[in-house]
């Protein structure tokens, strides 16, 4: 899987902005989380492999940092297999870390499924995670569309 790259300058954005520069981080960051609640939810519901242990759907987490400051995260037990899911929760929140640790600047928004199998799951024709990812600039695109009007609408009413 790739990660999603902007197409904008962040810093000459914020210089425009003057005075909201300090929180269109946090407004981006809450697109990012928009969008991988959305993202993560429709892949915890998908019904294309049986999850025998629920640590495969559990393992499927993301997290949000602004300049590699936790912002937000998500790690939930998912399925109905025979143990908890924990052992998932903690491989993605250890994956999702890991990998937003590459990234000390700006805002990072990391969705993965953490358990070391679903990529062979994956290659046996059954979808974990890259289908509903793979329509994700498209949903951060809307988000950040929306929580951008939010704060113009914010920022032009005091």
């Amino acid at each position: 899987m790739g990660y999603i790259e902007p197409k904008f300058n962040v810093n000459e954005i914020m210089a425009k902005l003057g005075r909201l520069a300090e929180i269109v981080p946090q407004a981006v960051a809450e697109a990012f989380q928009l969008t991988l609640i959305e993202i993560s939810a429709e892949a915890r519901e998908l019904n294309t492999y049986q999850d025998q242990t629920s640590n495969l759907r559990s393992s499927i987490g993301y997290g949000v940092y602004i300049d590699g400051q936790l912002f937000t995260e998500e790690y939930r037990q998912a399925g109905n297999g025979s143990s908890d899911g924990s052992e998932g929760q903690q491989k993605a929140r250890e994956t999702v870390e890991e990998v937003a640790g590459r990234y000390p600047e700006g805002i990072v928004g990391v969705i993965v499924a953490g358990e070391g199998y679903a990529l062979y799951v994956e290659s046996k024709g059954y979808d974990v995670l890259t289908g509903p990812a793979s329509h994700a600039q498209e949903i951060l695109d809307r988000n950040i569309k929306i929580v951008m009007e939010e704060l113009t609408a914010a920022a032009a009413n005091g």
